[in-house]
């Protein structure tokens, strides 16, 4: 009767970790869902104003230097980018 009883407790416990983590995921999977920034494309040159939604823009085209993926706010706050009229 004691082994059952144990067993039984074990079994309780198991299920119960597994819906938590099954939970934690979920919750998680959403949190992460929301958080992620749009990345954009940039010129790495001095004299480049504009960022870009795909890395194909003929805006791009000229970029003489190396075209870098950037959150959609690190081009506006770091580098001080404004959206591209072509692709925008």
């Amino acid at each position: 009767m004691k082994h059952t009883k144990l067993i039984l407790a074990l079994c309780l416990v198991v299920v119960s970790l597994f819906v938590i983590s099954k939970t934690d995921r979920r919750f998680n999977s959403a949190y992460e869902l929301t958080t992620t920034e749009t990345s954009v494309y940039i010129c790495d040159s001095e004299s480049a104003y504009a960022y870009h939604g795909k890395s194909t823009c003929g805006g791009l085209k000229r970029c003489k230097q190396e075209v870098l993926k950037v959150t959609k706010t690190d081009a506006v706050n770091k580098y001080g980018r404004q959206a591209c009229k072509m692709c925008y």
